[in-house]
């Protein structure tokens, strides 16, 4: 359930600020999870499948990979969807101010918000 209060002061035409609360219940958002993967079949040349290292014979020495090596398994970050529910409540602040009557070198209006989670 969802719950929003405001109070708003017109002190202008096109002035005002305005002060609110609110609560809100969300669910059913989307996260981040992760999983891991291999990518066409690449294999990790220093150890082999049961992960046990291979000896590669030392510095200078070359080493391949072929099918009795590790594969090489990659986290893939990816999105998913929260069974989590929470809830956030706050405060929201806004002021709107124009400035079309000053003398000022810039005329028009400004406006600006916030919102503060409590």
């Amino acid at each position: 359930m969802n719950y929003d209060l405001s109070a708003e002061y017109y002190y202008g035409d096109r002035s005002y600020a305005s002060l609110g609360y609110f609560q809100k219940t969300v669910s059913n958002y989307v996260g981040s999870g992760f999983s891991y993967i291999n990518v066409q079949g690449i294999r990790n040349p220093a150890y082999l499948a049961d992960g046990t290292p291979v000896n590669n014979g030392g510095p200078g020495s070359s080493i391949t990979a072929d099918a009795t090596n590790e594969l090489v398994l990659f986290k893939n970050a990816l999105p998913a969807v929260s069974d989590r529910e929470e809830e956030v409540s706050g405060i929201e602040l806004a002021v709107q101010h124009d400035f079309s009557d000053s003398n000022l070198f810039w005329c028009g209006s400004l406006q600006g918000s916030v919102s503060l989670p409590i």
